[in-house]
Protein backbone atom coordinates (compact mmCIF):
# COMPACT_ATOMS: atom_id res chain seq x y z
CA UNK A 1 0.00 0.00 0.00
CA UNK A 2 1.66 3.01 -1.20
CA UNK A 3 1.71 5.73 1.92
CA UNK A 4 -0.79 9.01 1.57
CA UNK A 5 2.28 10.83 3.34
CA UNK A 6 4.31 12.79 0.97
CA UNK A 7 7.95 11.92 1.91
CA UNK A 8 6.98 8.15 1.49
CA UNK A 9 5.13 8.60 -1.42
CA UNK A 10 8.38 10.32 -2.30
CA UNK A 11 10.05 6.96 -1.34
CA UNK A 12 8.41 5.07 -4.13
CA UNK A 13 10.06 6.61 -7.16
CA UNK A 14 12.72 5.61 -9.08
CA UNK A 15 15.48 8.12 -10.49
CA UNK A 16 18.09 6.78 -12.13
CA UNK A 17 21.82 8.75 -12.55
CA UNK A 18 19.33 11.96 -12.06
CA UNK A 19 20.44 14.75 -14.58
CA UNK A 20 18.94 17.89 -13.99
CA UNK A 21 14.91 18.18 -14.71
CA UNK A 22 14.72 14.52 -13.22
CA UNK A 23 15.73 15.70 -9.16
CA UNK A 24 17.88 16.72 -7.06
CA UNK A 25 21.39 15.27 -6.07
CA UNK A 26 21.29 12.34 -4.15
CA UNK A 27 23.94 9.69 -2.34
CA UNK A 28 21.78 7.22 -4.03
CA UNK A 29 18.93 7.65 -6.56
CA UNK A 30 15.56 8.39 -5.52
CA UNK A 31 13.75 11.98 -5.10
CA UNK A 32 12.75 14.25 -2.33
CA UNK A 33 9.92 15.74 -3.91
CA UNK A 34 6.41 16.54 -2.47
CA UNK A 35 5.07 15.99 -5.77
CA UNK A 36 5.88 12.83 -7.29
CA UNK A 37 8.06 13.21 -10.21
CA UNK A 38 5.69 10.97 -12.66
CA UNK A 39 3.14 13.99 -12.59
CA UNK A 40 3.52 16.20 -15.97
CA UNK A 41 5.47 19.21 -15.81
CA UNK A 42 5.16 22.48 -17.97
CA UNK A 43 8.25 21.81 -20.01
CA UNK A 44 7.83 17.94 -20.89
CA UNK A 45 7.30 16.44 -24.32
CA UNK A 46 4.65 14.43 -24.52
CA UNK A 47 4.13 11.54 -26.70
CA UNK A 48 0.70 12.22 -27.30
CA UNK A 49 1.00 15.58 -29.30
CA UNK A 50 3.25 13.69 -31.78
CA UNK A 51 0.76 11.45 -32.50
CA UNK A 52 0.44 8.51 -30.23
CA UNK A 53 -2.24 6.68 -29.35
CA UNK A 54 -1.75 4.74 -26.18
CA UNK A 55 -4.17 2.37 -26.87
CA UNK A 56 -2.11 -0.96 -27.46
CA UNK A 57 -2.81 -1.26 -30.87
CA UNK A 58 -1.65 1.19 -32.56
CA UNK A 59 1.87 1.11 -33.12
CA UNK A 60 3.65 4.36 -31.59
CA UNK A 61 7.58 3.56 -32.48
CA UNK A 62 7.67 6.68 -34.76
CA UNK A 63 5.74 8.74 -32.17
CA UNK A 64 7.99 7.64 -29.55
CA UNK A 65 11.38 7.97 -31.65
CA UNK A 66 9.92 11.43 -32.79
CA UNK A 67 9.35 12.75 -28.80
CA UNK A 68 12.30 11.50 -27.55
CA UNK A 69 14.41 13.52 -30.23
CA UNK A 70 12.48 16.71 -29.70
CA UNK A 71 13.20 15.81 -25.57
CA UNK A 72 17.10 15.67 -26.43
CA UNK A 73 16.83 18.98 -28.13
CA UNK A 74 15.63 20.22 -25.19
CA UNK A 75 17.63 18.43 -22.30
CA UNK A 76 14.63 17.85 -20.40
CA UNK A 77 12.48 14.93 -19.84
CA UNK A 78 9.70 12.82 -22.36
CA UNK A 79 6.49 12.03 -20.03
CA UNK A 80 4.02 9.04 -20.76
CA UNK A 81 0.54 9.72 -19.88
CA UNK A 82 -1.91 7.23 -19.17
CA UNK A 83 -2.07 4.28 -21.56
CA UNK A 84 0.24 1.71 -23.18
CA UNK A 85 2.42 2.48 -26.13
CA UNK A 86 3.37 -0.20 -27.95
CA UNK A 87 6.46 -0.61 -29.86
CA UNK A 88 7.37 -3.04 -32.53
CA UNK A 89 11.29 -1.22 -33.44
CA UNK A 90 14.42 -0.20 -31.21
CA UNK A 91 13.79 2.95 -29.20
CA UNK A 92 17.58 4.42 -27.55
CA UNK A 93 16.77 6.73 -25.17
CA UNK A 94 20.23 9.37 -24.74
CA UNK A 95 21.68 9.99 -21.62
CA UNK A 96 20.61 13.78 -21.95
CA UNK A 97 16.70 12.58 -21.58
CA UNK A 98 14.72 11.55 -18.42
CA UNK A 99 11.68 9.29 -19.53
CA UNK A 100 8.89 9.49 -17.22
CA UNK A 101 6.34 7.08 -16.60
CA UNK A 102 2.74 8.92 -15.45
CA UNK A 103 0.16 6.95 -13.45
CA UNK A 104 -1.01 4.31 -15.37
CA UNK A 105 1.47 4.75 -18.28
CA UNK A 106 3.45 1.51 -19.65
CA UNK A 107 5.22 0.44 -22.79
CA UNK A 108 3.75 -2.41 -24.71
CA UNK A 109 7.48 -3.63 -25.95
CA UNK A 110 6.21 -6.75 -29.09
CA UNK A 111 8.84 -9.09 -29.91
CA UNK A 112 10.21 -7.26 -32.71
CA UNK A 113 10.60 -3.88 -30.28
CA UNK A 114 14.03 -3.29 -28.39
CA UNK A 115 14.11 -0.06 -25.63
CA UNK A 116 17.64 0.95 -24.89
CA UNK A 117 17.96 3.49 -21.91
CA UNK A 118 20.70 5.86 -21.92
CA UNK A 119 19.17 8.47 -19.75
CA UNK A 120 17.05 8.36 -16.53
CA UNK A 121 13.96 6.76 -16.05
CA UNK A 122 11.28 7.60 -13.35
CA UNK A 123 8.21 5.73 -11.79
CA UNK A 124 6.78 4.46 -9.59
CA UNK A 125 8.37 1.45 -7.90
CA UNK A 126 4.94 -0.67 -7.98
CA UNK A 127 3.79 0.38 -11.48
CA UNK A 128 3.82 -2.48 -14.23
CA UNK A 129 5.50 -0.13 -16.65
CA UNK A 130 7.15 -2.83 -19.25
CA UNK A 131 4.51 -5.53 -20.84
CA UNK A 132 5.30 -7.57 -24.35
CA UNK A 133 8.00 -10.08 -25.09
CA UNK A 134 10.65 -7.56 -26.47
CA UNK A 135 13.98 -6.44 -24.73
CA UNK A 136 14.47 -3.84 -22.33
CA UNK A 137 18.16 -2.74 -21.34
CA UNK A 138 19.24 -0.42 -19.45
CA UNK A 139 22.71 0.92 -20.24
CA UNK A 140 24.99 1.13 -17.29
CA UNK A 141 25.50 -0.81 -14.68
CA UNK A 142 24.46 1.53 -11.89
CA UNK A 143 20.82 1.52 -13.05
CA UNK A 144 18.70 -0.65 -11.19
CA UNK A 145 14.77 -1.56 -11.90
CA UNK A 146 11.95 -2.67 -9.83
CA UNK A 147 10.61 -6.14 -10.49
CA UNK A 148 6.88 -4.80 -10.57
CA UNK A 149 7.85 -2.46 -13.40
CA UNK A 150 7.99 -6.16 -15.32
CA UNK A 151 4.73 -7.27 -13.72
CA UNK A 152 5.57 -8.70 -10.51
CA UNK A 153 2.30 -8.42 -8.57
CA UNK A 154 3.45 -9.27 -5.09
CA UNK A 155 0.22 -10.63 -3.92
CA UNK A 156 1.45 -13.95 -2.88
CA UNK A 157 -0.35 -16.24 -4.98
CA UNK A 158 1.07 -14.75 -9.03
CA UNK A 159 4.16 -16.66 -10.06
CA UNK A 160 6.56 -13.62 -10.15
CA UNK A 161 9.36 -15.88 -11.84
CA UNK A 162 8.92 -14.53 -15.07
CA UNK A 163 8.84 -10.66 -13.60
CA UNK A 164 12.20 -11.09 -11.92
CA UNK A 165 13.70 -13.21 -14.73
CA UNK A 166 12.88 -9.84 -17.41
CA UNK A 167 14.39 -7.27 -14.99
CA UNK A 168 17.41 -9.20 -14.28
CA UNK A 169 17.96 -9.37 -18.62
CA UNK A 170 17.59 -5.72 -17.71
CA UNK A 171 19.19 -4.72 -15.06
CA UNK A 172 22.44 -5.62 -12.73
CA UNK A 173 20.21 -4.57 -9.78
CA UNK A 174 16.82 -5.51 -8.99
CA UNK A 175 14.94 -4.13 -6.25
CA UNK A 176 11.73 -5.99 -4.56
CA UNK A 177 9.16 -2.83 -2.96
CA UNK A 178 7.43 -4.40 0.22
CA UNK A 179 4.08 -6.05 -0.28
CA UNK A 180 2.32 -7.65 3.00
CA UNK A 181 1.51 -10.86 0.92
CA UNK A 182 4.85 -11.24 -0.71
CA UNK A 183 6.64 -12.47 -4.03
CA UNK A 184 5.84 -16.74 -5.17
CA UNK A 185 8.88 -17.55 -7.14
CA UNK A 186 9.42 -20.77 -8.41
CA UNK A 187 13.87 -20.06 -8.98
CA UNK A 188 15.86 -17.42 -9.78
CA UNK A 189 18.44 -18.29 -11.88
CA UNK A 190 21.50 -15.61 -12.39
CA UNK A 191 24.46 -15.49 -14.75
CA UNK A 192 26.44 -12.32 -14.23
CA UNK A 193 26.70 -9.47 -11.59
CA UNK A 194 23.77 -9.03 -9.95
CA UNK A 195 22.00 -7.20 -6.83
CA UNK A 196 18.36 -8.40 -5.13
CA UNK A 197 17.33 -6.03 -2.78
CA UNK A 198 14.54 -5.55 -0.65
CA UNK A 199 12.91 -2.23 -0.20
CA UNK A 200 11.65 -2.18 3.55
CA UNK A 201 8.58 -0.73 4.61
CA UNK A 202 8.02 0.21 8.33
CA UNK A 203 10.62 -2.47 9.31
CA UNK A 204 9.37 -5.06 7.23
CA UNK A 205 11.03 -6.65 4.41
CA UNK A 206 9.99 -8.23 1.05
CA UNK A 207 9.45 -12.25 1.00
CA UNK A 208 9.95 -14.47 -1.69
CA UNK A 209 7.88 -17.55 -1.20
CA UNK A 210 9.11 -20.82 -2.62
CA UNK A 211 6.71 -23.04 -4.15
CA UNK A 212 6.22 -26.86 -4.49
CA UNK A 213 8.00 -26.86 -7.49
CA UNK A 214 11.42 -25.02 -6.28
CA UNK A 215 14.43 -26.70 -6.49
CA UNK A 216 16.71 -23.83 -5.08
CA UNK A 217 15.32 -20.48 -4.68
CA UNK A 218 18.32 -18.85 -6.01
CA UNK A 219 20.80 -19.92 -7.61
CA UNK A 220 24.30 -18.07 -8.00
CA UNK A 221 26.51 -19.53 -10.65
CA UNK A 222 29.66 -18.52 -12.50
CA UNK A 223 28.38 -15.97 -14.87
CA UNK A 224 27.57 -13.71 -12.06
CA UNK A 225 31.09 -12.87 -11.24
CA UNK A 226 32.84 -13.80 -14.59
CA UNK A 227 34.30 -10.01 -14.81
CA UNK A 228 35.06 -9.46 -11.12
CA UNK A 229 32.26 -8.20 -10.25
CA UNK A 230 30.17 -9.39 -6.93
CA UNK A 231 26.51 -11.00 -6.52
CA UNK A 232 24.08 -9.60 -3.33
CA UNK A 233 21.22 -10.75 -1.92
CA UNK A 234 20.20 -8.15 1.01
CA UNK A 235 17.09 -7.20 2.63
CA UNK A 236 14.72 -10.51 1.50
CA UNK A 237 12.89 -12.72 3.31
CA UNK A 238 12.78 -16.35 2.71
CA UNK A 239 9.85 -18.60 3.03
CA UNK A 240 10.85 -21.97 2.20
CA UNK A 241 7.46 -23.80 3.73
CA UNK A 242 6.20 -25.19 0.34
CA UNK A 243 9.33 -25.71 -1.31
CA UNK A 244 10.51 -29.65 -1.73
CA UNK A 245 13.00 -31.33 0.04
CA UNK A 246 16.73 -31.22 -0.19
CA UNK A 247 16.03 -28.19 -1.98
CA UNK A 248 17.74 -24.40 -0.82
CA UNK A 249 17.18 -21.37 -0.54
CA UNK A 250 20.23 -19.77 -1.99
CA UNK A 251 22.34 -22.68 -4.05
CA UNK A 252 26.08 -22.71 -4.78
CA UNK A 253 26.60 -23.75 -8.57
CA UNK A 254 30.35 -24.76 -8.36
CA UNK A 255 29.63 -27.03 -11.34
CA UNK A 256 29.44 -23.94 -13.34
CA UNK A 257 33.14 -22.83 -12.25
CA UNK A 258 34.23 -20.69 -9.17
CA UNK A 259 32.64 -18.32 -7.60
CA UNK A 260 33.71 -14.93 -6.14
CA UNK A 261 32.27 -12.11 -3.73
CA UNK A 262 28.99 -12.96 -2.67
CA UNK A 263 26.76 -10.89 -0.29
CA UNK A 264 23.94 -11.96 1.58
CA UNK A 265 22.52 -9.33 4.15
CA UNK A 266 20.20 -8.86 6.25
CA UNK A 267 18.06 -11.67 5.25
CA UNK A 268 15.19 -14.53 7.30
CA UNK A 269 15.20 -17.78 6.10
CA UNK A 270 12.56 -19.94 7.27
CA UNK A 271 11.23 -23.55 7.11
CA UNK A 272 14.11 -24.28 4.68
CA UNK A 273 15.60 -27.98 3.89
CA UNK A 274 18.83 -26.32 3.36
CA UNK A 275 19.94 -22.81 3.52
CA UNK A 276 22.80 -22.84 2.05
CA UNK A 277 24.21 -25.52 -0.70
CA UNK A 278 26.43 -25.90 -3.30
CA UNK A 279 27.44 -28.80 -5.99
CA UNK A 280 29.81 -30.63 -3.47
CA UNK A 281 32.87 -31.07 -6.31
CA UNK A 282 35.28 -32.79 -3.76
CA UNK A 283 35.75 -35.36 -6.58
CA UNK A 284 36.33 -33.27 -9.60
CA UNK A 285 39.81 -33.32 -10.95
CA UNK A 286 40.10 -29.69 -10.55
CA UNK A 287 38.00 -28.46 -7.73
CA UNK A 288 36.02 -25.48 -7.84
CA UNK A 289 34.68 -23.49 -5.26
CA UNK A 290 33.81 -20.48 -3.37
CA UNK A 291 35.95 -17.38 -2.74
CA UNK A 292 34.78 -14.48 -0.31
CA UNK A 293 31.91 -15.34 0.93
CA UNK A 294 30.08 -12.53 3.11
CA UNK A 295 26.85 -14.09 5.58
CA UNK A 296 26.16 -11.14 6.85
CA UNK A 297 23.03 -10.40 9.90
CA UNK A 298 20.99 -13.33 8.82
CA UNK A 299 18.22 -15.27 10.45
CA UNK A 300 17.59 -19.09 9.70
CA UNK A 301 14.82 -20.72 12.11
CA UNK A 302 13.05 -24.20 12.02
CA UNK A 303 14.79 -25.28 9.43
CA UNK A 304 14.63 -28.85 8.29
CA UNK A 305 17.75 -30.30 7.32
CA UNK A 306 21.34 -28.16 7.94
CA UNK A 307 21.42 -24.66 7.65
CA UNK A 308 24.91 -24.61 5.50
CA UNK A 309 25.79 -28.04 3.67
CA UNK A 310 28.90 -26.77 2.31
CA UNK A 311 31.97 -28.46 0.60
CA UNK A 312 33.20 -26.58 -1.58
CA UNK A 313 34.75 -23.51 0.38
CA UNK A 314 38.09 -22.58 -0.30
CA UNK A 315 38.99 -19.07 1.33
CA UNK A 316 37.53 -16.30 3.24
CA UNK A 317 34.39 -17.24 4.75
CA UNK A 318 32.65 -14.68 7.00
CA UNK A 319 29.54 -15.52 8.83
CA UNK A 320 28.65 -12.36 11.60
CA UNK A 321 25.76 -11.39 13.50
CA UNK A 322 23.98 -14.68 12.26
CA UNK A 323 21.27 -16.59 14.27
CA UNK A 324 19.85 -20.23 13.26
CA UNK A 325 17.34 -21.79 15.97
CA UNK A 326 16.11 -24.94 15.45
CA UNK A 327 14.43 -24.67 18.49
CA UNK A 328 10.65 -25.59 17.31
CA UNK A 329 12.23 -27.65 14.02
CA UNK A 330 11.86 -31.01 15.19
CA UNK A 331 8.10 -30.48 16.43
CA UNK A 332 7.12 -28.36 13.36
CA UNK A 333 8.18 -30.77 10.29
CA UNK A 334 7.61 -34.04 12.39
CA UNK A 335 11.28 -34.56 12.38
CA UNK A 336 13.19 -37.93 13.55
CA UNK A 337 16.40 -37.86 12.13
CA UNK A 338 18.98 -35.54 14.05
CA UNK A 339 21.45 -33.07 11.85
CA UNK A 340 24.51 -30.60 12.12
CA UNK A 341 23.40 -27.46 11.78
CA UNK A 342 26.54 -26.12 10.36
CA UNK A 343 27.89 -28.52 8.10
CA UNK A 344 31.27 -27.43 6.24
CA UNK A 345 34.52 -29.32 5.25
CA UNK A 346 37.51 -28.73 2.69
CA UNK A 347 37.63 -24.75 4.20
CA UNK A 348 40.70 -22.80 4.04
CA UNK A 349 39.56 -19.45 5.73
CA UNK A 350 36.68 -18.95 7.98
CA UNK A 351 35.43 -16.21 10.35
CA UNK A 352 32.39 -17.16 12.27
CA UNK A 353 31.91 -13.58 14.57
CA UNK A 354 28.47 -12.98 16.92
CA UNK A 355 26.74 -16.09 16.15
CA UNK A 356 24.06 -18.01 18.02
CA UNK A 357 22.88 -21.81 17.39
CA UNK A 358 20.34 -22.80 19.40
CA UNK A 359 19.36 -26.75 18.65
CA UNK A 360 15.98 -28.98 19.19
CA UNK A 361 17.02 -30.10 22.36
CA UNK A 362 16.55 -33.47 21.08
CA UNK A 363 18.32 -35.46 23.45
CA UNK A 364 20.13 -37.34 20.40
CA UNK A 365 23.99 -37.62 20.15
CA UNK A 366 23.94 -37.06 16.40
CA UNK A 367 22.60 -33.57 16.76
CA UNK A 368 25.93 -31.30 16.24
CA UNK A 369 25.95 -27.43 15.78
CA UNK A 370 29.40 -27.09 14.21
CA UNK A 371 30.82 -29.45 12.37
CA UNK A 372 34.15 -28.86 10.91
CA UNK A 373 35.76 -31.80 9.29
CA UNK A 374 39.33 -30.96 7.08
CA UNK A 375 39.14 -27.32 7.64
CA UNK A 376 42.41 -24.71 7.79
CA UNK A 377 42.08 -21.61 9.25
CA UNK A 378 38.99 -20.96 11.36
CA UNK A 379 38.27 -18.53 13.73
CA UNK A 380 35.65 -18.84 16.14
CA UNK A 381 34.52 -15.35 17.94
CA UNK A 382 31.32 -14.65 19.86
CA UNK A 383 29.51 -18.00 19.89
CA UNK A 384 26.54 -18.64 21.98
CA UNK A 385 25.50 -22.39 21.20
CA UNK A 386 22.39 -23.96 23.39
CA UNK A 387 20.28 -26.88 23.49
CA UNK A 388 21.96 -29.29 21.41
CA UNK A 389 21.70 -33.05 21.57
CA UNK A 390 25.58 -33.99 21.25
CA UNK A 391 28.34 -31.74 21.04
CA UNK A 392 28.14 -28.31 20.09
CA UNK A 393 31.40 -28.02 17.78
CA UNK A 394 33.18 -31.17 16.43
CA UNK A 395 36.80 -29.79 14.46
CA UNK A 396 39.18 -31.43 12.75
CA UNK A 397 41.07 -28.68 11.46
CA UNK A 398 44.76 -27.17 11.55
CA UNK A 399 44.89 -23.23 12.82
CA UNK A 400 41.81 -23.07 14.58
CA UNK A 401 40.80 -20.25 17.05
CA UNK A 402 37.64 -20.71 19.41
CA UNK A 403 37.57 -17.45 21.82
CA UNK A 404 34.20 -15.35 23.45
CA UNK A 405 32.29 -18.83 23.42
CA UNK A 406 29.70 -19.85 25.63
CA UNK A 407 27.95 -23.74 25.33
CA UNK A 408 24.92 -24.05 27.91
CA UNK A 409 22.78 -27.33 27.92
CA UNK A 410 24.07 -29.37 25.17
CA UNK A 411 25.39 -33.23 25.23
CA UNK A 412 29.08 -32.46 24.99
CA UNK A 413 30.90 -29.24 24.30
CA UNK A 414 33.86 -29.24 21.74
CA UNK A 415 35.33 -32.79 20.14
CA UNK A 416 38.63 -31.89 18.34
CA UNK A 417 40.28 -34.84 16.61
CA UNK A 418 43.43 -34.78 14.63
CA UNK A 419 43.94 -30.91 15.10
CA UNK A 420 47.07 -28.87 15.35
CA UNK A 421 47.48 -25.51 16.64
CA UNK A 422 43.77 -25.29 18.51
CA UNK A 423 43.55 -22.43 20.40
CA UNK A 424 40.65 -21.37 23.05
CA UNK A 425 40.47 -18.11 24.96
CA UNK A 426 37.33 -17.21 27.17
CA UNK A 427 35.56 -20.24 26.63
CA UNK A 428 32.60 -21.78 28.98
CA UNK A 429 31.21 -24.98 28.66
CA UNK A 430 28.38 -25.45 31.18
CA UNK A 431 27.21 -29.12 30.15
CA UNK A 432 24.51 -31.23 30.89
CA UNK A 433 23.94 -34.83 33.13
CA UNK A 434 19.73 -35.93 32.13
CA UNK A 435 20.99 -38.13 28.83
CA UNK A 436 21.94 -41.14 28.49
CA UNK A 437 25.32 -40.96 27.10
CA UNK A 438 28.45 -39.17 29.10
CA UNK A 439 30.06 -36.88 26.29
CA UNK A 440 32.51 -34.72 28.23
CA UNK A 441 32.76 -31.09 28.05
CA UNK A 442 36.01 -31.16 26.00
CA UNK A 443 37.42 -33.85 23.89
CA UNK A 444 40.77 -33.76 22.20
CA UNK A 445 42.32 -36.65 20.90
CA UNK A 446 45.45 -36.06 18.44
CA UNK A 447 46.20 -32.68 19.39
CA UNK A 448 48.75 -30.99 18.90
CA UNK A 449 51.16 -27.60 19.40
CA UNK A 450 47.59 -25.99 21.64
CA UNK A 451 46.44 -23.69 24.22
CA UNK A 452 43.91 -23.41 26.23
CA UNK A 453 43.47 -20.88 28.06
CA UNK A 454 40.46 -18.71 30.36
CA UNK A 455 38.54 -22.24 29.91
CA UNK A 456 35.60 -22.95 31.95
CA UNK A 457 33.93 -26.56 31.65
CA UNK A 458 31.89 -27.51 34.33
CA UNK A 459 28.85 -29.59 34.67
CA UNK A 460 29.70 -32.13 31.94
CA UNK A 461 28.33 -35.59 32.24
CA UNK A 462 31.31 -36.97 31.26
CA UNK A 463 34.94 -35.11 32.60
CA UNK A 464 35.44 -31.83 32.18
CA UNK A 465 38.55 -32.25 29.76
CA UNK A 466 39.27 -36.11 28.07
CA UNK A 467 42.87 -35.68 26.62
CA UNK A 468 44.51 -38.30 24.96
CA UNK A 469 47.50 -38.31 22.51
CA UNK A 470 47.96 -34.49 22.59
CA UNK A 471 50.28 -31.97 23.76
CA UNK A 472 48.28 -29.09 25.28
CA UNK A 473 48.90 -26.35 27.11
CA UNK A 474 45.66 -25.72 30.10
CA UNK A 475 46.29 -21.74 31.63
CA UNK A 476 43.89 -20.19 34.31
CA UNK A 477 40.98 -23.10 33.60
CA UNK A 478 38.22 -24.18 35.43
CA UNK A 479 36.86 -28.33 35.85
CA UNK A 480 34.21 -28.17 38.33
CA UNK A 481 31.13 -30.74 39.11
CA UNK A 482 31.71 -32.82 35.97
CA UNK A 483 30.40 -36.92 36.41
CA UNK A 484 33.70 -38.38 35.62
CA UNK A 485 37.20 -36.44 35.88
CA UNK A 486 37.64 -32.94 35.77
CA UNK A 487 40.89 -33.66 33.80
CA UNK A 488 41.78 -37.08 32.02
CA UNK A 489 44.61 -37.91 30.10
CA UNK A 490 44.76 -41.57 29.74
CA UNK A 491 47.67 -41.48 27.03
CA UNK A 492 50.68 -40.13 26.21
CA UNK A 493 51.51 -36.35 25.42
CA UNK A 494 53.49 -33.62 26.48
CA UNK A 495 50.79 -30.74 28.77
CA UNK A 496 50.90 -28.32 31.17
CA UNK A 497 48.52 -27.68 33.54
CA UNK A 498 48.81 -24.04 35.25
CA UNK A 499 46.73 -22.12 37.42
CA UNK A 500 44.09 -24.77 36.68
CA UNK A 501 41.04 -25.65 39.31
CA UNK A 502 39.55 -28.91 39.15
CA UNK A 503 36.74 -29.44 42.16
CA UNK A 504 33.90 -31.51 42.64
CA UNK A 505 34.40 -33.94 40.09
CA UNK A 506 32.39 -37.14 40.65
CA UNK A 507 35.43 -40.11 39.96
CA UNK A 508 38.60 -37.52 40.58
CA UNK A 509 39.71 -34.40 39.67
CA UNK A 510 42.61 -34.84 38.02
CA UNK A 511 43.99 -38.46 36.30
CA UNK A 512 46.48 -38.71 34.58
CA UNK A 513 48.96 -41.89 32.66
CA UNK A 514 51.66 -41.82 30.64
CA UNK A 515 53.54 -38.85 28.71
CA UNK A 516 54.92 -36.03 30.60
CA UNK A 517 52.88 -33.58 32.51
CA UNK A 518 53.86 -30.23 34.47
CA UNK A 519 51.13 -28.68 36.98
CA UNK A 520 52.54 -25.45 38.09
CA UNK A 521 49.96 -24.16 40.85
CA UNK A 522 47.21 -26.24 40.21
CA UNK A 523 44.32 -26.71 42.99
CA UNK A 524 42.85 -29.67 42.44
CA UNK A 525 40.27 -30.54 45.43
CA UNK A 526 37.88 -28.05 47.85
CA UNK A 527 40.29 -25.93 49.60
CA UNK A 528 43.70 -28.08 48.67
CA UNK A 529 47.05 -26.78 47.90
CA UNK A 530 48.30 -26.14 44.49
CA UNK A 531 50.26 -28.71 43.32
CA UNK A 532 53.60 -27.80 41.86
CA UNK A 533 56.32 -29.80 39.34
CA UNK A 534 54.07 -33.14 39.60
CA UNK A 535 55.25 -35.73 36.81
CA UNK A 536 52.63 -37.85 36.65
CA UNK A 537 49.52 -38.65 39.25
CA UNK A 538 45.65 -39.27 39.96
CA UNK A 539 43.11 -38.09 42.49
Amino acid sequence: MIKKNAALLAALCLLLLLPAGCGGPQEHPGVAETVSVWDKQADDVDILALGALGDGVADDTAAFQEAVRQAQQQGGRLFLPAGTFLLSGAVTVPQDVCLVFGTGAGLLIKQTGALLLKGTLAADLRANIFQGTGQVHLATNEYWVSACWFGAKGDGQTDDTDAFERAFAAAREVRVPYTEAGYVVRGLKTYRNWTLTGLEEDGKRPVLHATPKTYNLISVSDGNVSDGGHATVRNIDFDMAAAPARSAAIYFDTASGWLYDIYVQHCTITDAYYSFYDSRQTTTAERQAIFYLHIDDVICRDNRYSTFEIVDFEGYIFFKDMVIDNSNSYTKHGLTEPFPMINVSHLAGNILQNVTLIGGNTGDEREVAIYYPGCTSVWFDGLEIRDCGGYAMVLDSYLTSVSNAVIRNCGGGIDATDSVQLQMNLVTIEGRKDLPYQLPGLMLRNVNESQLTRVSSCGNAGSGLDCRNSTVVLTDCVFKDNDQYGIQMPSGGLNQIIRCVCTGNKIAQVKARGGDLIVIDTVVTEGGQPLSDVDVFEY
